[in-house]
């Protein structure tokens, strides 16, 4: 039986620690795969506890529904 997990994540860009590129990890049976979303965001406003970004604003509630998106993709 195969297992599988889903894991948003933010890292940091490597010459400018104010900015971070969302990452998607995807795990089934214990093998990893990273890939980008392309989304950069503020490091400040990731949030590591819920997986997504903080705030209110048009373009933060845009961005964390592209993640669901990507979910129901897989």
């Amino acid at each position: 039986m195969e297992t599988y997990s889903v894991l948003f994540y933010a890292k940091k860009v490597k010459n400018n620690s104010t900015i971070s590129t969302i990452y998607l990890r995807i795990t089934i049976s214990g093998k990893r795969t990273e890939i980008s979303t392309g989304q950069i965001i503020k490091t400040s406003q990731w949030s590591i506890k819920s997986g997504k970004i903080t705030g209110n604003t048009p373009s933060v509630k845009q961005l964390n529904g592209s993640k669901g998106k990507i979910i129901r993709m897989l």
